[in-house]
């Protein structure tokens, strides 16, 4: 896959009409949904789109959900490819091109997805939380109550 320069992850309009995504919404409800488009996040900075258990972890940490629910997203509404503990998004792979799929064999000899490395780093308690302060969405939420507070401060 080559790395788009673009920032931007297309979807499609009838994305909440689809049959996963409306199995997710109907048994999760928004909970669930956001949890999904923040996998889909964190899978859209992976090469080819995969994930394994780092990944969880960061995404359990980002979401304030235990890793068993993040697994539950990912593996019981057919929105994801999964091969043993690693997992792709189906959604990522149409608007990347993804030519590797998790768990096919790819047309032109290349290696597996198996055999290709997916981040080049061991997993570490103390890399995932950093990854996890990193996040636009955690650092976002400590500005505004910042921000709220300063507002709301008596003289």
């Amino acid at each position: 896959m080559k790395k788009k320069r673009s920032g931007y992850i297309q979807m499609s309009r009838k994305l909440m009409e689809s049959k996963g995504v409306y199995e997710l919404r109907r048994a999760e409800r928004a909970e669930g949904l956001g949890v999904f488009i923040m996998i889909v996040f964190e899978l859209a900075k992976n090469e080819n789109a995969i994930g394994n258990e780092e990944t969880l972890l960061i995404i359990s940490m980002l979401a304030h959900k235990k890793k068993g629910y993040v697994w539950h997203i990912i593996n019981d509404f057919g929105l994801f490819n999964v091969d043993g503990e690693k997992f792709q998004c189906i959604l990522l792979q149409k608007t990347f091109n993804i030519e590797t799929i998790l768990g096919d064999q790819p047309l032109s000899g290349e290696p597996t997805v198996d055999e290709q490395p997916l981040n080049g780093e061991s997993t570490s308690l103390y890399k995932v939380r950093a990854e996890a302060r990193k996040s636009p969405i955690q650092n976002t939420r400590i500005q505004n109550t910042m921000n709220y507070n300063k507002e709301n401060e008596y003289d």
